[in-house]
């Protein structure tokens, strides 16, 4: 039943153009597999699977469920998008290139996509960001980036030296200061079609208080795509947290233990 239930969450991912966790996360699906609902006011008591979601998916993953009732339970051993990552942060020196961290985030969206795991199961957006500092051009370079230890060399190694190795000749990410347009890791119709409501007004309350606190904007706390995203991905870790629309280092360490409460408060009530 797992299986099938990701088989159906990757065609929906590929067809949205969004890493499949986006549609719905493991702990989703794995809680709909062991309640087998069959209707859509019980899928709607699974995990993670709000109004906008349910909406949008919901006939389909019932269809599934309806059509496998004869079904063996599936021995699946899926990448948790919960897994262990490096606690500490790198040290950034030097200068920060953002079109090459562009090239390297396209080149981790696309694995992800391919072996259907979260982006942060690859590699950390920390990580990204040192090697657009450093420039690894080999492989033992590139295992001294953050994060990056034998696995992740044998996995992605080749396909990041090449990605780096082109930038070093392309204009684009070299002597050309032209912004470009900031790549989100939840395109814009999916985000509105999909945020939740209900949790973005705890997390905007949530960040009311902290702006009271330091006496701040709200907005200089996280902005509203921020707090969009978050009611989508549902991030549990600090390392999920992280690949948020503007959750950098700083903010990460300010704000994120208390966002990451909030979140497991509402989708564990």
């Amino acid at each position: 039943m797992l299986a099938r239930l990701k088989q159906v969450r990757l065609e929906i991912a590929r067809a949205e153009g969004v890493p499949a966790f986006v549609v719905f996360q493991d702990r989703s699906l794995q809680d709909m597999a062991a309640r087998r609902p069959q209707s859509l006011e019980r899928l709607a008591d699974c995990h993670g699977v709000g109004a906008a979601k349910l909406d949008r998916y919901g006939e389909r993953i019932l269809a599934v469920l309806n059509d496998a009732t004869d079904a063996q339970p599936s021995a699946d051993t899926a990448h948790d998008d919960e897994q262990r990552m490096p606690t500490a942060e790198p040290e950034l020196a030097g200068e920060f290139d953002s079109r090459l961290f562009r090239r390297l985030n396209a080149l981790r969206l696309q694995i992800a996509l391919e072996e259907d795991v979260p982006p942060h199961a690859v590699l950390h957006k920390f990580s990204l960001q040192e090697m657009t500092v450093n420039r690894p051009q080999t492989l033992d370079a590139l295992a001294e980036c953050y994060g990056v230890d034998a696995e992740k060399i044998g996995r992605y190694g080749k396909r990041l030296l090449a990605a780096l190795g082109a930038a070093e000749g392309d204009p684009t990410t070299s002597g050309d200061t032209r912004e470009p347009e900031p790549q989100d890791l939840v395109p814009e119709p999916v985000l509105s079609d999909c945020h939740d409501p209900g949790m973005f007004a705890r997390l905007d309350a949530l960040r009311v208080e902290i702006a009271r606190a330091d006496a701040v904007s709200p907005h200089a706390v996280f902005p509203d795509r921020t707090l969009m995203e978050m009611t989508v991905l549902l991030p549990r870790t600090l390392d999920a947290l992280a690949e948020c629309h503007g959750v950098g280092p700083r903010k990460l360490e300010r704000y994120g233990t208390r966002f990451l409460d909030e979140i497991r408060a509402a989708t564990d009530a």
